[in-house]
């Protein structure tokens, strides 16, 4: 999908494969291309009736349909089943001339499973979000809730993973079956599980992270592998602002940086950055750094506090060095750069992916789950407070990071393709 949390997660995984000497080809939409060159990757845009297929998906607004049970279904069936025939389209007529070994794709994966079915190659899927399994333990899709550890808790999981395949995924299936039907594949995929199992790859599926920051579960198959963070690149031409002392000299100044992002897709500043703002500022011993899409139009309409530097995008890799707590919405690839850096979250986001995020913030006690989108200025301060006096919360993210060390994703990524390329 051309969206940048995907892209991110992405580049450092395309930029080992390039070093590795395999060829790559990333298709990915026109917006993107700088960030593929950079990676070593040979860039093709996907085609205008690719783009036209994925803008509902790109959409920051989730009422376009409605809402209901009927609005969540045709919402699903747009964003990853109307996609298929042009992505198959343009996949067939890249492969004409380039004779790929493997796929590697995003949570958008239902093209190259098709295309597989066609006889295509084989593929790999690398998440984007936390991993959901339908087991018990698991709470459903887009839960805030903890992993379940008792039966009464087993089976009310089990029942919402049935109704929901039931109720909608069922729903979606039917829809990928009459596509798939239009290319000639004649038998359905079958079962009230179908849908889930299509959306990652039988052969292989990469998850970008630990068990330490990963719910326990049984029934995992061979085929998946936690290979740990993939930490976007840094990019060039970064220049480091006027204030940006103030930041390296925070720790003999007696400051502590906190920072607050909302990632790259739900950027609304009024959700989370603006009661941030209102939350710490004046706080002596805090410098607040804010990085959000908006800066330019919150720079000119607000009156900034003292205490407050707001930045339209700083890279992680060195900010994050010295940042003693971060708030976020609940981007995953955000949440697990700052775990790579030990750094304590507040979290507070429920769309898309993002309660599941904040709920394993919470579950893992690498900090604290504010479970809403709108969080107040009092509840932020307090919990930013709670972070920042106990150290409970810096131990566990460090802990995080130890583990995370022990791995390098990326690599990781590169060696599992290799092997499943070769193990057809």
């Amino acid at each position: 999908m051309p969206a940048t949390g995907h892209i991110n997660i992405f580049q450092p995984a395309a930029h080992e494969l390039v070093k590795h000497s395999h060829t790559v080809y990333w298709l990915t939409g026109p917006a993107y291309e700088s960030s593929v060159i950079a990676t070593g990757a040979t860039f093709i845009p996907f085609s205008p009736a690719c783009m036209g297929a994925f803008l509902p998906a790109l959409s920051t607004d989730q009422t376009r349909h409605g809402t209901g049970l009927s609005a969540a279904i045709a919402t699903l069936i747009e964003i990853f089943v109307s996609p298929v025939p042009h992505v198959i389209d343009q996949y067939q007529e890249i492969l004409k001339d380039f004779k790929a070994d493997i796929l590697l794709v995003d949570l958008c994966s239902l093209p190259a499973l098709v295309l597989r079915e066609l006889g295509g190659p084989r593929y790999a899927t690398l998440s984007v979000n936390p991993f959901v399994t339908l087991v018990p333990e698991i709470p459903p899709w887009g839960s805030s809730h903890f992993p379940a550890t008792t039966w009464l808790g087993k089976m009310l999981n089990w029942i919402q993973h049935l109704i929901a395949n039931w109720l909608v995924l069922s729903k979606v299936n039917d829809a990928l079956n009459i596509e798939r039907a239009k290319l000639g594949l004649s038998e359905p995929l079958r079962g009230i599980d179908a849908y889930p199992k299509c959306s990652i790859s039988r052969d292989l599926h990469m998850v970008p992270t630990t068990m330490a920051f990963e719910f326990p579960r049984k029934g995992v198959g061979e085929h998946v592998k936690f290979v740990g963070p993939l930490m976007p690149l840094m990019g060039e031409g970064w220049k480091r602002p006027k204030w940006w002392r103030e930041v390296v000299n925070a720790e003999e100044e007696g400051l502590n940086i906190v920072h607050v992002t909302q990632g790259t897709f739900a950027t609304a500043s009024q959700n989370l950055i603006k009661p941030t703002i209102e939350a710490l500022a004046g706080e002596d011993d805090v410098l607040l750094v804010v990085t959000t899409p908006d800066a330019e139009k919150l720079n000119e309409q607000m009156k900034i506090p003292q205490n407050v530097r707001i930045e339209k995008w700083l890279p992680h890799q060195e900010l994050l060095k010295n940042v003693k707590v971060m708030i976020t919405n609940g981007g995953y690839g955000g949440v697990l750069t700052a775990l790579s850096f030990g750094v304590p979250l507040v979290g507070a986001g429920l769309t898309e992916d993002k309660a599941m995020v904040n709920s394993r913030i919470a579950w893992s006690g690498a900090g604290i789950d504010l479970k809403t989108n709108t969080p107040g200025s009092r509840k932020i301060r307090e919990a930013v407070r709670k972070v920042l006096d106990n150290p409970k919360y810096k131990r566990v993210a460090m802990r995080i990071q130890e583990d995370f060390a022990k791995h390098n994703g990326a690599e990781t990524v590169c060696e599992s393709l290799e092997h499943c390329a070769n193990n057809q």
